[in-house]
């Protein structure tokens, strides 16, 4: 699958403790990115933790960018809280269909808890549709 790298937030992304993505999606205007987009959460290289930290993802929306992250956007949407062990290599743990109502910037924000990780990378990116499985 080729991506295109405007609608990419990561892209083996490193990620130890609490962490923005590297990248802000910009829609410009309300609805500029169109209707049935897709959120896909994929473990780039596999998660280690010796103090058994987790990770949620949450998808943060905002009109204003002014710092740089959406720090002070609103949670839209959140994965389950994922364990070491749901996080392994080539592992999509997190995909979900964009609402409306979205804000003009989209970030996805990396929440660790309970420890910190010693190794793991993820990739996030919009596609305009999923493949379905059985």
């Amino acid at each position: 699958m080729h991506l295109d790298n405007e609608l990419k937030f990561s892209a083996a992304q490193a990620i130890t403790d609490d962490a923005y993505s590297s990248n802000v999606i910009d829609r410009g205007v309300a609805g500029a990115l169109g209707d049935d987009l897709y959120l896909v959460c994929r473990v780039h290289t596999a998660f280690v933790s010796a103090g058994g930290a987790t990770l949620q993802i949450k998808v943060r929306t905002d009109g204003d960018l002014s710092g740089g992250n959406l720090a002070s956007g609103n949670d839209l949407l959140m994965s389950k809280v994922l364990a070491v062990a749901d996080l392994a290599a080539n592992t999509e743990v997190f995909k979900v269909k964009l609402p409306a109502g979205l804000e003009r910037y989209i970030q996805v924000y990396y929440e660790v808890g309970t420890s910190t990780f010693s190794a793991g990378k993820m990739d996030a990116f919009l596609v305009p549709g999923v493949e379905e499985r059985p």
